[in-house]
């Protein structure tokens, strides 16, 4: 009787596990970003952010035979991940321009199989990830991702952070 208990269980996750095999991901072509997480390093100054992301026709990343002819239609898009640093003065959200912008490159993902869909995490290290010369005690980020083909995610807002 108990073998016989083990054995259906061992079909039921068998037969899960083949049909979640054929299940293919479907997301829009414009890429999707969400935040996941904020962790300050140990050093205090640096941190990092994780955000989620999907891609419905896989063109998210950037290699280094791209980049000739991203920076020829712009130089900012040598970048793909861009990043704006706001202080909360009284009631307001106000952006503070950073000495060096919050802007990264993702290397290029290529997606396995014929789903060209993509779906992680974009982890980033957030150098100096907080401004120290303000009085001001809160924080937070606004972010977006560029595809290959120039399109853009959503707008992420941040929750709010203090500062250390």
């Amino acid at each position: 009787m108990r073998m016989k208990r083990i054995v259906n269980i061992t079909s039921l996750l068998l037969l899960g596990a083949i049909y979640g095999c054929l299940e293919e991901a479907s997301f829009p072509d414009e890429p999707f970003i969400l935040f996941e997480s904020l962790t300050p390093a140990s050093n205090q100054t640096d941190a990092l952010l994780v955000l989620g992301f999907t891609d419905g026709d896989g063109d998210f990343g950037l290699s280094e035979a791209d980049l000739d002819d991203m920076i020829a239609i712009d130089p900012l898009y040598a970048n793909n991940v861009f990043i704006e640093y706001f202080e909360r003065e009284g009631d307001e959200w106000v952006a503070y321009p950073t000495e060096v912008p919050y802007y990264y490159r993702v290397p290029r993902i290529t997606p396995s199989g014929q789903n060209p869909a993509l779906k992680g995490e974009i982890r980033i290290d957030v150098l100096a990830y907080f401004n120290p010369f303000t009085e001001n005690d809160s924080f937070r980020y606004e972010i977006f991702v560029v595809d290959r083909a120039l399109n853009e995610s959503n707008l992420l807002v941040t929750p709010s952070f203090s500062k250390p």
